[in-house]
C-alpha cells in the first residue's frame, strides 16, 4: 500500500477481503492570519468616550434615584405614582446603560502606547492625543470547502485558563475554531464549549 497525500493505491489483497479507509479531514494550511477589516475602523474622541461613560453611570443610577425620591416624598409631591415612575425610568435606564456600556469599558481601561485591547468584539487603541480608534480583525477559514470568515470572540468558560480569545468560523461554527496569539496568528484547535455547571450548596 502506498500513500500520496489523499490518494491511496492498494495492491493485491486477495479475494473476499474488506479494506476500510478513514480519511482524516485536516485544514489545507497550517494556520490563519487575522487582519484588520477596513470598513470596521471607527475613530472616537476622548471627550466622546468620557461623555459615554458619564451617561452610563447616570443611566444606571436612575432607578436608585427614583426610589430615593419616592422615599423622600418627592414623587408624591410632584403627583407621580411610584410604579408609574419606575415603569418609565427603568426601561430608559436599561437602554441608556446598554448603549453606552462599551464606552464605559474603554474609558475605564488603562491603555499603553502601541497596545490594542479587545473590548466588546473590537480592538481598541489610544493615540498620542488621547483619542481612540476601534476596528475588527477576521481571518479566512482554511478548512476544506469552507468559505467562512473567522471572527475573534472570548474563549468559552472552560478554556479561559489556557485561552483568552479564540476564533470561530461564520460557517463551520464550533467545528471550525482556532487559537489566536499576540501576532494575530491562529492554529486549528477544538475547544470545550459546555457551560460550567453550578455547584449546589
Amino acid at each position: 500500500m502506498a500513500h500520496n497525500n489523499n490518494n491511496v493505491n492498494i495492491g493485491s489483497i486477495g479475494a473476499g477481503n474488506t479494506v476500510n479507509i478513514t480519511q482524516k479531514q485536516t485544514p489545507d494550511a497550517r494556520h490563519v492570519e487575522y487582519s484588520m477589516v477596513d470598513g470596521s475602523i471607527q475613530h472616537l474622541s476622548r471627550s466622546e468616550i468620557n461623555k459615554g461613560a458619564l451617561t452610563f453611570w447616570i443611566s444606571a443610577s436612575l432607578p436608585v434615584l427614583a426610589i430615593v425620591a419616592d422615599g423622600l416624598g418627592v414623587l408624591s409631591f410632584l403627583g407621580l405614582q411610584t410604579l408609574w415612575a419606575l415603569a418609565v425610568v427603568v426601561p430608559v435606564a436599561f437602554v441608556g446603560a446598554a448603549i453606552t456600556n462599551g464606552k464605559r469599558k474603554i474609558a475605564e481601561h488603562s491603555f499603553i502606547e502601541n497596545e490594542a485591547w479587545f473590548i466588546d468584539d473590537r480592538w481598541v487603541e489610544q493615540n498620542d492625543d488621547g483619542d481612540y480608534f476601534l476596528y475588527k480583525k477576521v481571518a479566512t477559514c482554511i478548512y476544506p470547502k469552507c468559505s467562512g470568515s473567522v471572527a475573534i470572540v472570548p474563549a468559552p468558560p472552560r478554556e479561559q485558563g489556557n485561552h483568552t480569545l479564540v476564533g470561530v468560523c461564520s460557517v463551520g461554527g464550533h467545528r471550525h475554531t482556532y487559537t489566536i496569539d499576540y501576532n494575530c496568528i491562529g492554529f486549528p484547535e477544538q475547544f470545550d464549549w459546555r457551560p460550567i455547571e453550578k455547584r449546589e450548596s
